[in-house]
């Protein structure tokens, strides 16, 4: 027998979850769902409902049930060529990409350190420190020579190979709404 809080718990969900509330594992789990709470209402002694219901709510807070997202740190790129300056945002190369710092002072071969998450500055040498960037902050590529190769004289044409990913290339290389 389905309850009657089962047949309406779905029908305030917005028109883009359709799909995924129709699927028979989230009907069921909304039926099993309605059903606790129903049975819950069938019990007599009132302080038992009610740490029953207390803990049945901490349950589901922590417990996400139907379209989850993730809770996730912020995404970080290391760029391990780039040169350290004030105010940059850096980690450690041998620590955890997690634990950023701001560059707030250049001292000849090192640099005073502050940790974003709060904390004493601290004294690191430039070459244990890579920049880091995080998703959505600009990133400026540059063209590092690797090796040439000389044929002819300086009026031959010249051929030039860059790796790169597609739209990076497309968006550096090519005047705007002009793809090759």
């Amino acid at each position: 027998m389905e309850s009657s809080s089962a047949k309406n718990l779905g029908a305030r969900a917005p028109p883009r979850l359709q799909a995924a509330r129709d699927s028979p594992k989230s009907q069921d789990l909304f039926r099993r769902m309605a059903l606790v709470d129903d049975l819950l209402d069938d019990i007599t002694d009132p302080e038992l409902r009610a740490r029953l219901r207390e803990q049945i709510t901490a349950l589901r807070r922590e417990k996400k049930f139907g379209l989850v997202f993730e809770h996730h740190l912020p995404e970080l790129l290391c760029i391990h060529d780039a040169r350290i300056y004030r105010r940059a945002r850096v980690a450690r190369r041998n620590g955890t990409i997690g634990q950023t710092y701001i560059v707030d002072e250049l001292r000849g071969r090192s640099a005073i350190c502050r940790p974003e998450g709060g904390g004493d500055p601290v004294q690191c040498e430039l070459a244990e420190l890579t920049i880091v960037k995080r998703f959505g902050e600009p990133v400026f590529p540059t063209v590092t020579p690797v090796n040439t190769i000389t044929r002819g004289g300086s009026d031959v044409p010249h051929h030039v190979l860059i790796e790169a990913d597609g739209i990076v290339r497309v968006n550096w290389l090519e005047p705007p709404g002009e793809v090759s």
